[in-house]
């Protein structure tokens, strides 16, 4: 029997061990490290809000413009527990349940499947809850002292405090037990190559989705009392909704409007069902899961389709008609589509500049007290489409500097013409050809929705143009193929970096947004933009050309020079 214990916590301590592995980090990091800077990152958050949203106190506090204001707030600690509970379970989505290794390795060993299983689910709630309390701790204990106690009796305090943790932690458990009883029911309807191929779309939209609605809690919060008056049914379908009910149902007093009682109880019965539905997709999955895993190949090759090869074959005839591009261009699709830590960067990125894009497309209108309480800005239209591709190229650029597996380079070490200006060439036309053009392609139909055909696409060309020559600017250093360099060492270069781009980025947006208004405003404006990026792009590449044989491939970062060691160790 203690042989039996011991062989038990040593499976849990496994699995929770998988949840953070070293594989998607530098070699140079450290687990425990990372777990705690990680709680720190989630911690804090909670503890600035619970500050931040403080009541004054005073007779201004039993304004009913006060009141909705404290809605608001509590809308804001439910979005946070939902968003980043979610975004664990997303990143972790390939460990929830055991993989093909695990498979492999532990079943050829005196283990029954019911103790794997078992140890699995304490795992998953060991680390579930983790981030929980992380997520919540120190909202718990804040957010019901910072309210006005009109009682100014403990009980009123001990009823705030169980509203606050009824709504944030059962919040952030639906999400958990959401995406849980997700990947429960796609395993048990879908063959195991069906869920590979299926799994890395989930993670990307569901960290956009994620990171739009956490980036858009402004914007909605504003608007929280006239959306609650004028649409309560479209709201009624919105989970964060839910669990906002369940928060102003059980703070002593009044509610605020009759609807949250409605979506109190749709909160309840919302997890109730979701986790009826886990705890049967995962008993009666994980035996049928394990055999079919075993069985199958682990591949994660994807047949051609005939729209595919079509446009391969245009593009191989026209623009990769090198064969050191076509290799750096194709390899990058490859790459960017299969790898995971690369997709869930791009999810992160795309989700921020939609976020951002509809938070600059979209200003709260105070004076709409009976309509939709937001508004098109003429001048946030425009700047939302530039915002977004400047995201775009940002994130890749971000990526590409992350190797997929770095002892894979010496297939570009050991082949080449000696020229860099093919690979980077190649860099270029895969982020303008595979990314930009794409996303003007969604963007078109709202360009014309919301404004003339002659203005729309005056819109479209100029995006285009300043999109090749961000991509440019960008890029006019990056002298590595992507995916293939290791990871940059001067973290204080990066950060330094990072202040820039946000600096940067907001006054780039400002000014792109006005010269954008002024270039669709007359065909003349246009055509001289138009004739300045041409020109810009010309003298790029006419310096590239000029220095392209003095510039060698990159595959190691080079450390910090300011620091110096003797390596006696």
């Amino acid at each position: 029997m203690q042989n039996m214990d011991r062989q038990f916590l040593t499976l849990v301590k496994h699995f929770f061990g998988r949840f953070f592995d070293k594989e998607s980090r530098p070699s140079d990091s450290d687990s425990y490290t990372g777990l705690i800077q990680l709680l720190t990152l989630i911690v804090l958050p909670g503890f600035v809000m619970s500050f931040f949203m403080m009541t004054s106190p005073g007779p201004a506090s039993r304004t009913l413009r006060r009141l909705w204001g404290q809605v608001g707030d509590h809308y804001s600690y439910v979005c946070y527990g939902m968003v980043v509970m979610g975004m664990v379970m997303t990143f972790k989505w390939d460990s929830l349940f055991p993989d093909r290794r695990d498979y492999m390795i532990l079943s050829s060993l005196p283990i029954t499947v019911r103790r794997l299983f078992a140890a699995k689910v304490v795992a998953l709630a060991a680390f579930l809850s983790l981030f929980v309390i992380a997520i919540n701790i120190c909202s718990m204990f804040i957010v019901p002292i910072t309210y006005p106690n009109p009682q100014g009796s403990l009980g009123w305090l001990f009823d705030a405090f169980l509203a606050h943790g009824i709504a944030v932690i059962g919040a952030s458990l639906f999400t958990a037990l959401f995406f849980a009883a997700l990947q429960g029911v796609l395993i048990n309807v879908m063959t195991p190559a069906g869920f590979r191929r299926i799994s890395p779309r989930i993670q990307m939209v569901s960290i956009s989705i994620l990171v739009m609605v956490f980036l858009t809690l402004p914007l909605f919060k504003q608007g929280i009392r006239p959306l609650t008056e004028n649409y309560s049914d479209g709201l009624s379908y919105m989970p964060f909704i839910w669990f906002l009910g369940l928060y102003e149902s059980f703070l002593p007093g009044d509610t605020r409007h009759p609807m949250f009682h409605v979506w109190a109880f749709s909160a309840i019965k919302a997890f109730a069902a979701i986790t009826i539905i886990c705890v049967a997709s995962y008993a009666v999955g994980y035996r049928r899961y394990s055999k079919k895993l075993l069985e199958s190949l682990d591949s994660d090759a994807i047949p051609t389709r005939w729209w595919q090869a079509v446009f391969a074959n245009a593009l191989n005839r026209t623009l990769l008609r090198d064969t050191y591009q076509r290799a750096t261009f194709y390899f990058i699709g490859k790459i960017a589509n299969r790898s995971n830590k690369h997709r869930i960067m791009t999810a992160l990125y795309m989700g921020a500049g939609i976020a951002l894009a509809i938070s600059f497309a979209f200003v709260f209108n105070p004076r709409a007290a009976s309509g939709f309480p937001f508004r098109l800005s003429p001048l946030g239209s425009l700047e939302a489409p530039v915002m977004l591709a400047f995201l775009f190229i940002t994130g890749l650029r971000a990526s590409f500097n992350i190797p997929y597996e770095l002892g894979a380079n010496w297939i570009f070490r050991t082949t080449g013409n000696g020229e860099t200006g093919g690979y980077l060439k190649a860099v270029r036309k895969w982020v303008f050809v595979c990314r930009i053009i794409p996303l003007y392609i969604i963007l078109a139909p709202l360009e014309f929705t919301f404004f003339p055909p002659d203005i729309a696409i005056a819109h479209i060309l100029f995006d285009l143009a300043l999109a090749a020559v961000v991509i440019e600017l960008f890029f006019v250093s990056f002298n590595k193929v992507p995916f293939t360099c290791s990871y940059p060492t001067d973290k204080f270069r990066l950060a330094g970096l990072a202040v820039g781009y946000l600096y940067g980025f907001i006054t780039y947006v400002g000014i792109m947004g006005l010269l954008k208004r002024w270039a669709a405003a007359d065909p003349r404006h246009l055509a001289q933009f138009l004739v300045v990026a041409a020109a810009i792009l010309a003298a790029f590449a006419l310096n590239r050309r000029r220095k392209r044989k003095r510039i060698p491939l990159v595959y190691q970062d080079e450390p910090n020079t300011f620091v110096r060691t003797l390596d006696l160790s």
